[in-house]
Protein backbone atom coordinates (compact mmCIF):
# COMPACT_ATOMS: atom_id res chain seq x y z
CA UNK A 1 0.00 0.00 0.00
CA UNK A 2 1.20 3.60 -0.75
CA UNK A 3 1.78 5.49 1.95
CA UNK A 4 0.64 9.38 1.93
CA UNK A 5 1.92 12.06 4.03
CA UNK A 6 0.03 14.59 5.69
CA UNK A 7 -1.03 17.23 2.46
CA UNK A 8 -2.45 14.29 0.95
CA UNK A 9 -4.72 13.33 3.98
CA UNK A 10 -5.50 16.84 4.31
CA UNK A 11 -6.57 17.37 1.05
CA UNK A 12 -8.38 13.73 1.05
CA UNK A 13 -10.37 15.24 4.41
CA UNK A 14 -11.34 18.17 2.41
CA UNK A 15 -12.55 15.88 -0.38
CA UNK A 16 -14.58 13.67 1.42
CA UNK A 17 -15.90 16.16 4.38
CA UNK A 18 -18.98 17.89 2.24
CA UNK A 19 -20.28 13.77 1.23
CA UNK A 20 -20.41 12.23 4.36
CA UNK A 21 -23.62 13.88 5.82
CA UNK A 22 -26.19 11.99 7.77
CA UNK A 23 -28.32 12.14 5.08
CA UNK A 24 -26.08 10.57 2.47
CA UNK A 25 -24.93 7.86 4.86
CA UNK A 26 -28.59 6.81 5.31
CA UNK A 27 -30.14 7.65 1.51
CA UNK A 28 -28.70 4.28 0.54
CA UNK A 29 -27.92 6.15 -2.74
CA UNK A 30 -25.17 4.42 -4.80
CA UNK A 31 -23.56 7.15 -6.15
CA UNK A 32 -19.80 6.52 -6.99
CA UNK A 33 -18.26 7.61 -4.32
CA UNK A 34 -14.31 9.01 -4.56
CA UNK A 35 -10.94 6.94 -3.97
CA UNK A 36 -9.58 8.14 -0.68
CA UNK A 37 -5.71 7.79 -0.82
CA UNK A 38 -6.20 4.50 -2.43
CA UNK A 39 -8.75 3.36 -1.25
CA UNK A 40 -12.31 3.34 -2.10
CA UNK A 41 -15.26 4.07 -0.10
CA UNK A 42 -19.17 2.40 -0.42
CA UNK A 43 -21.82 2.32 1.48
CA UNK A 44 -23.09 -0.96 2.53
CA UNK A 45 -26.53 -2.44 1.47
CA UNK A 46 -28.36 -2.06 4.77
CA UNK A 47 -27.47 0.80 6.36
CA UNK A 48 -27.58 0.75 10.51
CA UNK A 49 -29.61 4.26 10.95
CA UNK A 50 -29.05 4.47 14.69
CA UNK A 51 -24.97 3.74 13.71
CA UNK A 52 -24.27 4.10 10.08
CA UNK A 53 -21.06 3.44 8.56
CA UNK A 54 -19.33 3.28 5.65
CA UNK A 55 -16.78 0.37 3.81
CA UNK A 56 -13.69 1.11 2.85
CA UNK A 57 -12.59 -1.09 -0.03
CA UNK A 58 -9.32 -2.02 -1.30
CA UNK A 59 -7.99 -5.44 -2.60
CA UNK A 60 -11.78 -6.74 -2.92
CA UNK A 61 -11.66 -6.45 1.17
CA UNK A 62 -14.17 -4.13 2.85
CA UNK A 63 -13.29 -2.76 6.13
CA UNK A 64 -16.10 -0.77 8.08
CA UNK A 65 -15.58 2.49 9.64
CA UNK A 66 -18.14 3.86 11.99
CA UNK A 67 -19.70 7.40 11.33
CA UNK A 68 -21.07 9.79 13.71
CA UNK A 69 -23.02 13.21 13.38
CA UNK A 70 -21.30 15.54 11.53
CA UNK A 71 -19.55 15.11 8.27
CA UNK A 72 -16.48 16.67 9.64
CA UNK A 73 -16.07 14.03 12.27
CA UNK A 74 -16.95 11.62 9.29
CA UNK A 75 -14.18 12.67 7.26
CA UNK A 76 -11.92 12.67 10.29
CA UNK A 77 -12.57 8.87 11.10
CA UNK A 78 -12.01 7.76 7.57
CA UNK A 79 -8.44 9.72 7.76
CA UNK A 80 -7.92 7.71 10.81
CA UNK A 81 -8.63 4.92 9.50
CA UNK A 82 -6.83 4.94 6.44
CA UNK A 83 -3.75 6.34 8.94
CA UNK A 84 -4.28 3.21 11.19
CA UNK A 85 -4.65 0.43 8.28
CA UNK A 86 -1.64 1.92 6.69
CA UNK A 87 0.27 1.47 10.12
CA UNK A 88 -1.19 -2.23 9.71
CA UNK A 89 0.36 -2.56 6.31
CA UNK A 90 3.28 -1.03 7.32
CA UNK A 91 3.60 -3.89 9.98
CA UNK A 92 2.58 -6.94 8.00
CA UNK A 93 5.57 -5.69 5.42
CA UNK A 94 7.81 -5.33 8.00
CA UNK A 95 6.76 -8.95 9.05
CA UNK A 96 6.76 -10.78 5.69
CA UNK A 97 10.46 -8.89 4.91
CA UNK A 98 11.83 -10.36 8.29
CA UNK A 99 10.02 -13.99 6.99
CA UNK A 100 11.51 -13.84 3.87
CA UNK A 101 15.21 -12.98 4.77
CA UNK A 102 14.74 -15.88 7.25
CA UNK A 103 14.08 -17.76 4.86
CA UNK A 104 17.29 -17.34 2.77
CA UNK A 105 19.24 -17.32 4.92
CA UNK A 106 18.01 -20.64 5.58
CA UNK A 107 18.40 -21.87 2.15
CA UNK A 108 21.60 -19.99 2.17
CA UNK A 109 22.57 -22.92 4.87
CA UNK A 110 21.00 -25.78 3.27
CA UNK A 111 22.50 -24.92 0.30
CA UNK A 112 26.11 -24.63 1.30
CA UNK A 113 27.70 -27.61 3.25
CA UNK A 114 29.51 -26.76 6.66
CA UNK A 115 32.38 -28.77 6.96
CA UNK A 116 33.32 -28.00 10.37
CA UNK A 117 31.00 -30.91 11.46
CA UNK A 118 32.45 -33.22 9.06
CA UNK A 119 36.29 -32.08 10.13
CA UNK A 120 35.07 -32.41 14.17
CA UNK A 121 33.32 -36.00 13.59
CA UNK A 122 36.40 -37.23 12.15
CA UNK A 123 38.70 -35.60 14.68
CA UNK A 124 36.66 -37.89 17.60
CA UNK A 125 36.66 -40.99 14.84
CA UNK A 126 40.75 -40.36 15.29
CA UNK A 127 40.34 -39.79 18.98
CA UNK A 128 38.62 -43.24 19.49
CA UNK A 129 41.29 -44.79 17.52
CA UNK A 130 43.76 -43.65 19.90
CA UNK A 131 41.70 -44.30 22.73
CA UNK A 132 40.75 -48.08 21.75
CA UNK A 133 44.63 -48.57 20.49
CA UNK A 134 45.77 -47.83 23.92
CA UNK A 135 43.21 -50.22 25.51
CA UNK A 136 44.01 -53.05 23.23
CA UNK A 137 47.34 -52.32 23.92
CA UNK A 138 47.03 -52.32 27.92
CA UNK A 139 44.66 -55.36 27.57
CA UNK A 140 47.07 -57.47 26.05
CA UNK A 141 49.80 -56.35 28.78
CA UNK A 142 47.32 -57.12 31.44
CA UNK A 143 47.19 -54.17 32.58
CA UNK A 144 43.33 -54.34 33.28
CA UNK A 145 43.64 -57.56 35.77
CA UNK A 146 41.09 -58.37 38.42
Amino acid sequence: MKKYDADARKNAYQRIKSLLTDDFLTSGSALQMPMVLGMGIELPEKQDEKKPYILLKYAEQKYPVSMGDTPAGNARRVINALKEFQKFADKDKEHLDKVVSRKEELQSLVRSPDHSYSDRLAVCEKEVSRLREQIAGRAECGAFTD
